[in-house]
């Protein structure tokens, strides 16, 4: 279910925004990624737990995760010109990773294969589907997020040029 703008092609947003506690002490978590299964659309949480986004509305389901924690999620509906306000609480989890692997590539996923390096191109319009505002969380989300087109299924790290990749 989209809806659209009168004035446009573009359909119409809504605003999601919340904070993100700890289960037990309810103290805020920093850095949970927020975003919307399947879309490259979310953020991460503040110092004080609180994060905010927007995206088309729609019928969603959110997806809240960090590092060391259960992921949470939850069916929304984002209504267009409103704001959702959520509270998200996470119950901590056991977490370890076994490997690391740094990976590049030519394969055909890459935007340009002919390179003498890999090479990616990521638009303006992506950029700002993130509702992020720093580079690094940017290419996070776009590259890290399982749920988007270019993400892995497993999260990974910019580092320089290559993208480190962590293995549960």
């Amino acid at each position: 279910m989209l809806a659209f703008d009168v004035t446009g092609a573009q359909p119409a947003r809504g605003t999601v925004t919340g904070r993100i506690t700890a289960d037990g002490d309810r103290a805020a978590v920093q850095g949970v990624s927020i975003g919307i299964v399947g879309q490259p659309i979310g953020a991460l949480s503040r110092a004080d737990g609180t994060f905010r986004f927007s995206a088309p509305a729609g019928q969603y389901q959110l997806l809240a995760r960090l590092i060391g924690y259960a992921n949470e999620t939850r069916p929304i509906t984002i209504a267009a010109g409103q704001t959702l306000s959520l509270s998200i609480t996470l119950k901590m989890a056991a977490a370890s990773l076994t490997s690391v692997v740094v990976i590049g590539s030519r394969r055909q996923e890459r935007t340009v294969t002919t390179a003498p390096v890999p090479v990616d191109v990521i638009t303006a319009d992506e950029m700002k589907q993130t509702g992020r505002t720093e580079v690094v969380q940017i290419l996070q989300m776009l590259w890290c997020h399982p749920s988007t087109s270019r993400g892995r299924a497993s999260p990974a790290v910019w580092t320089g040029s290559a993208r480190s990749r962590c293995v549960a």
